[in-house]
């Protein structure tokens, strides 16, 4: 091939090089560009399976957040799986676990992962609160909820306070769950899963097992953060709590996919057999001009 010119695959190509590319080429090359672009639009900025604790800094009072064997299986990932065994016991100042606190997760975005809250005995206060924000404290919290004792509550009152009145929703201790929590940090609505949800401005949507059981939850009273990106997670308490958490499959991303329908199979594989039709395609062009 040494001496001919290269395929280019552009819409600002001459005619003399787009007669390069297989006219049949040319219809599919449009499907193919969206099935990329909505590939790279994914945008994970922090992933986790808890193997160890490296991605999380401890601070306040002594407490325990260590990687631990799933001996029980209770992720379902097997014995061989680990994950993170988080305790706080009730003392006279508060826990704190975060990221770095530089993460890019932009104005918009989800968090997700999977918990399992064991029946503790003495457990008390108001339970382990995951707050997203600009910094560790709360005055640089956005958005924040608490899970208690088979609970899910709203953390939004002045300083981060959780609303243990209402409930957002309630699950079985002992039993694997999966929480999303999808934020807008801007001033204008968002839409998202296929434009079915909308999401107001400083608000966020709270998903456990799938299922949204909180929709437009307001941001943190007395924090004027709207706008402002959200650069650490963190998992914290209030002082006098006693409470412990099994935390597992842990992501950060920018982009929203809960809510969104899952290809059907017969898509993918749509999406399959154009990519490989485009390589045969080029290559039997090709092995003709050769």
């Amino acid at each position: 091939m040494a001496g001919k010119s290269p395929l280019l695959l552009c819409g600002r190509c001459s005619p003399e090089t787009n007669n390069l590319v297989p006219p049949v080429m040319k219809h599919c090359l449009p499907l193919l560009a969206f099935a990329l672009a909505t590939t790279a639009h994914a945008a994970v900025v922090l992933t986790d399976n808890f193997n160890d604790t490296s991605n999380w800094t401890k601070a306040g009072d002594p407490f325990t957040a260590e990687s631990t064997a799933d001996t029980g299986n209770l992720f379902g990932g097997g014995t061989e799986n680990n994950y993170l065994n988080l305790v706080f016991t009730a003392g006279s100042s508060i826990h704190v676990l975060h990221t770095a606190q530089s993460l890019s997760l932009g104005t918009t975005g989800q968090i997700a992962f999977d918990f399992y809250e064991p029946v503790v005995d003495g457990a008390t206060g108001a339970g382990i609160i995951l707050r997203l924000g600009t910094n560790t404290g709360n005055g640089g919290t956005a958005f924040a909820v608490s899970l208690r004792r088979g609970g899910l509550f709203a953390a939004n009152l002045p300083s981060v306070g959780v609303d243990t009145a209402n409930p957002i929703a309630t699950y079985s201790q002992l039993s694997r769950h999966t929480l999303t929590v999808v934020f807008n940090n801007t001033a204008s609505s968002i839409s998202y899963g296929n434009d079915n949800y909308t999401l107001a401005g400083s608000q966020i949507d709270v998903w456990l097992d799938g299922a949204r059981v909180g929709s437009g939850l307001a941001a943190v009273a007395g924090n004027s953060l709207t706008g402002s990106n959200i650069t650490t997670i963190n998992f914290t308490d209030k002082a006098g709590t006693a409470s412990t958490l099994y935390l597992d499959n842990f992501e950060a991303r920018t982009d929203i996919t809960i809510g969104t329908t899952v290809p059907e199979p017969a898509t993918e594989a749509t999406l399959a057999g154009l990519l490989a039709l485009a390589g045969t395609l080029v290559l039997r062009h090709w092995r003709r001009r050769g």
